[in-house]
């Protein structure tokens, strides 16, 4: 074993270490009525932001904005699309792994968000599911953590920009009032034990042959994807906080990411599967006008297909199933389906 392999093997047992850590401590410690370390903490952020004033603040909630759904949805497109395919597949098997493994910590821990446990944090944006851990900072991670692992050696410039951004990131979602610090912690160490994950799968994925191993991959995410979907459905949920008669959270809702994330997982693996069979788009000899064509007509199709695949789905599925439906399109079909077309179109051309 190389020492590059070692180095790998001892960052990926400190982090699962320090996630298992703060996983059980969320299910114990940061459970208990009187623990309100992190929750001071969150209050006392809000004391810097009412004086810091709104410029302050518009630059921070931009920065987390950099880590939800439609960012990511065009940064993985631009990448996929435009710049280079073989990161693309990368980036969104990264973020597909990270989000999956989020969920599956999400249902286990069930932490409701901070306002939720006390209504005097009034945060800056809200934001969906359960709090534990951060789910901004696990696609943060998948994203540009896996472009600056990429160009660690290339271009140590941008790798160390994917950090601080990423870094930022998390920060910020303490800043807004969305998450507690052992949120955004663990949403960093978790992505980033599912990038090196993927990292390790890749280097067993070119060694004899592919075509089998994504087979493989895809296998995993299925059975896997079931027992959870077996876990979530049989498994009991806290009921949230009611306050002068009214219920802080829906416990409906609060699943809803959870589920997303394997509709999300399956379809990355799907596309894996997909492309040995009929490959994705390439950008070697393509104009650059030809590639944001590819990339706008991408980005079009992902929306379209993420707004309107819910009316049909939502018709015939319970909602939490719609979610894992629409994903598992959303990425297959925007990001499999389309690539191969694309690249089938070239032949011809």
């Amino acid at each position: 074993m190389n020492s590059e392999k070692r180095r790998e093997n001892v960052i990926i047992a400190v982090l699962v270490g320090v996630s298992v850590c703060l996983f059980l401590m969320s299910l114990t410690v940061f459970k208990e009525e009187g623990f309100r370390a992190d929750l001071d903490y969150l209050l006392f952020l809000q004391g810097v932001r009412d004086r810091a004033g709104s410029v302050i603040n518009h630059i921070f909630v931009g920065i987390t904005d950099l880590g939800s759904v439609y960012p990511t949805l065009v940064i993985l497109a631009i990448v996929y699309f435009g710049i280079d395919p073989e990161l693309g597949q990368k980036m969104i098997r990264v973020v597909g792994t990270s989000f999956m493994i989020n969920g599956m910590m999400k249902l286990s821990v069930c932490a409701f968000r901070p306002w939720v446990r006390d209504t005097s944090i009034v945060p800056l944006q809200k934001a969906t599911g359960y709090s534990f851990p951060s789910g901004h900072t696990s696609n943060a991670v998948g994203v540009y953590g896996t472009v600056g692992l990429e160009y660690k050696d290339k271009k140590k410039w941008l790798a160390a920009a994917m950090f601080v951004l990423i870094i930022l990131i998390g920060f910020s979602r303490n800043y807004v009032g969305a998450h507690t610090p052992q949120d955004v912690l663990v949403g960093f160490c978790s992505s980033a034990v599912g990038l090196l994950f993927i990292k390790k799968f890749e280097r067993f994925e070119h060694t004899g042959e592919k075509r089998r191993k994504v087979w493989i991959f895809l296998g995993m995410t299925v059975v896997v994807s079931i027992i959870s979907i077996i876990y979530y459905e049989l498994k009991s949920y806290p009921v949230p906080p009611v306050v002068n008669g009214e219920t802080l959270a829906d416990t409906a809702e609060l699943v809803l990411d959870s589920y997303e994330a394997i509709g999300i997982w399956i379809g990355v693996a799907a596309v894996a599967v997909l492309h040995e069979y009929k490959p994705g788009c390439r950008t070697e000899g393509v104009s650059v006008g030809k590639r944001i064509l590819r990339i706008v007509l991408g980005l079009l199709i992902l929306l379209a297909l993420r707004k309107l695949l819910v009316i049909p789905f939502g018709l015939i599925l319970p909602k939490r199933f719609m979610k894992v439906a629409v994903n598992f399109l959303l990425i297959f079909v925007g990001f499999g389906v389309y690539s191969s077309v694309v690249n089938e179109l070239r032949g011809r051309g």
